[in-house]
């Protein structure tokens, strides 16, 4: 009962520690909160809400600032035509409700929303991992100590589908987590693990199928668990629920992705393709133009995305015949050329130290307000255009400013080898942090290769996930090297009670002869084929 009230206990400071770091790092609270303004993005999920901004415009992108206020207008839902099929849209639904015509809406009771999510998945992970032992809800460390960074938090304020991919991640996360944290004995508490960490992968690819890597982690994650079926809890057996999550995966996810990818296809085909092609193919690897079946003189426009090219830019309009062609055509073209995929995907990692996205502004928007985001200088100027990966000059002059472009993919390396580490030794303390960086770092990695399918353009925002993963797992090795003090002194206490079990002799003494064995005090003895005997033993 004891243990039971306290395992209670850890969970409630959980779950209220994870709401009060993301209050605090949002501001909801308060009036001057910090969200996320829309570059264009957000209308093709509010509108599915049927939600009309309060601006004079009617509009919410690149206004200056964070729309706070939409007015609910069941008749807007004629004029939207294809709203994104995204979690994050559901969530944005859920926040509504059955509000009237004519309510107004503010985007804090999205957050609000958003933080009880978070609350409650970390409720479920916080029971998951102290079925075992209390402490290991540490455990939860790594995976919630970022959401107090506002740069990750600020998201949930904001109609992106970046904030439910990440709510998705987190559960992933915590999922795996108590998965570290138990045996396979532990049979009802890894199945609701096992439930977390699905429920996580499905939500996250639901949220934006670039986020797929996520679902394919959880995948992986589910089909190597044991949960033992048996009383002995190994087996065969005990290997058949773990894989039973993983299929319904595949059966629930493949029509997940398949809808986000027909998106895709509807509204920015040609876009994403010409970006791919403009913003990396044609940077990367001199004479592509020719090589793609494109003008030559699309390569004098290497650099610049779809979003400022002119519609007689030479080389759009053949993509726009035919994006899927020249999609793979260039992505056949940086199969062959590994040293350009490690290229990119070093940009990628080095790309998640700009999570703060300071294009997109985080203050409430006031009548009046411009995007202008005010830099002081002509360098500012740059470092915000290069940030948004406007031309191929700015995103080089801004990760050139960077203090350690090489830290993010420094930590990913890390990861990776720590937890193949803590996979080959699971015996030690410190091998579900290891495991832990491990799973974030290779979803990071996969991650920031899935954004390179775009190109380059806007790189920090589509890396944004990554970057929290990466701050994972810089977290995660932390607590391996904590671990590794009292692995030391469980390491001295099993050596000494060795020792004291079997005592050696002194170096330098001869060992000390062993005792003679004592006789039994009578040995059965048989007489001819009559019945055995006993006679007393003889002496020494």
């Amino acid at each position: 009962m004891r243990h039971l009230l306290a395992r209670l206990s850890i969970v409630v400071l959980a779950s209220a520690a994870c709401a009060v770091m993301l209050v605090l790092a949002t501001g909801l609270a308060v009036t001057d909160f910090a969200g996320a303004s829309d570059n264009g993005d957000g209308s093709r999920l509010y509108c599915g809400a049927a939600l009309v901004p309060t601006t004079p415009q009617q509009k919410s992108d690149w206004m200056g600032g964070v729309i706070e206020f939409y007015e609910v207008d069941s008749t807007s839902l004629q004029t939207c035509q294809d709203p994104i099929p995204s979690a994050a849209l559901t969530m944005l639904k859920a926040a509504v409700g059955e509000a009237p015509d004519g309510t107004i809406f503010d985007i804090r009771a999205l957050g609000w929303f958003y933080v009880a999510a978070f609350a409650a998945v970390t409720a479920i992970a916080a029971w998951a991992t102290t079925a075992a032992a209390l402490w290991r809800v540490l455990y939860l460390v790594p995976m919630m100590a970022p959401l107090a960074n506002t740069d990750f938090a600020r998201f949930l304020l904001s109609t992106y589908g970046e904030p439910a991919g990440l709510l998705g991640t987190y559960a992933m996360l915590g999922g795996t987590a108590g998965i570290l944290a138990t045996t396979p004995r532990h049979r009802i508490t890894r199945a609701v693990a096992l439930a977390l960490v699905a429920g996580g992968g499905l939500f996250t690819v639901w949220a934006k199928v670039a986020y797929a890597p996520v679902l394919i982690a959880a995948f992986v994650v589910c089909a190597v668990t044991a949960v033992g079926l048996t009383k002995s809890a190994d087996g065969w057996p005990s290997r058949i629920v773990g894989p039973v999550f993983a299929g319904l995966l595949i059966i629930l996810g493949v029509p997940i992705v398949q809808s986000g990818v027909q998106w895709q296809d509807r509204n920015y085909a040609d876009g994403n393709v010409h970006n791919l092609i403009y913003t990396a193919v044609l940077v990367e690897i001199p004479g592509a133009a020719g090589l793609l079946g494109l003008p030559r003189e699309a390569a004098q426009y290497a650099g610049t995305p779809i979003q400022t090219s002119a519609l007689d830019k030479p080389g759009r309009a053949e993509i726009a015949a035919d994006p899927q062609e020249f999609r793979s055509r260039a992505i056949r073209m940086l199969l062959v050329s590994p040293e350009v995929l490690s290229h990119g995907l070093g940009l990628g990692l080095q790309a998640t130290q700009g999570r703060d996205l300071v294009y997109l502004e985080s203050d409430p928007w006031e009548p009046g307000a411009q995007f202008v985001n005010k830099p002081s200088t002509d360098e500012d100027k740059v470092l915000s255009a290069g940030q948004q990966s406007a031309t191929a000059t700015s995103l080089g002059f801004w990760l050139g400013r960077m203090p350690l472009p090489w830290l993010p993919a420094v930590l990913v390396g890390i990861g990776l080898a720590v937890g193949l580490l803590g996979l080959l030794f699971r015996q030690l303390l410190a091998s579900s942090f290891a495991i832990l960086a491990g799973v974030a770092a290779a979803t990071s990695l996969a991650l920031v290769a899935a954004a390179l399918a775009d190109g380059y353009f806007e790189l920090a925002k589509h890396v944004w996930l990554a970057s929290y993963l990466v701050d994972v797992v810089a977290l995660a090795l932390a607590g391996a090297v904590l671990m590794l003090p009292p692995e030391a002194v469980r390491w001295t206490r099993g050596h000494r009670h060795h020792g004291e079990a079997a005592p050696r002799h002194a170096a330098g003494s001869p060992p000390a002869a062993p005792a003679p064995e004592s006789p039994p005090a009578a040995v059965p003895v048989e007489v001819g084929h009559g019945p055995a005997v006993t006679v007393p033993a003889s002496g020494p």
